[in-house]
């Protein structure tokens, strides 16, 4: 039972996804949700999959995008855009 509340609960989430990151209707969605799901579970089906947190994946798509705006002299700018401070910079241009 818990199985099958998991899988309802993963493939809702993927249709969510679906509709969400292109506008299709739902009807739409349910059939590209099914095939992800499907292929989840023959793949990983019984398994512990590591998924990182997207919260790591927007701190490195900021990274980036600090880096590539960056010109040596426009500090503020690129703080004030990014919603960070100037130690946060320095720390993304020193990793760098």
């Amino acid at each position: 039972m818990r199985d099958t509340d998991a899988c309802v609960d993963l493939k809702n989430k993927i249709i969510r996804a679906v509709r969400t990151g292109t506008g299709m209707h739902e009807h739409l969605a349910l059939p590209i949700a099914d095939e992800i799901l499907g292929l989840l579970q023959t793949e990983f089906g019984g398994s512990r999959v590591y998924i990182p947190s997207a919260t790591k994946r927007m701190i490195n798509e900021r990274n980036k995008r600090v880096m590539a705006a960056f010109t040596g002299d426009n500090h503020d700018q690129v703080c004030r855009d990014n919603g960070i401070t100037r130690s946060t910079l320095y720390r993304i241009l020193n990793r760098a």
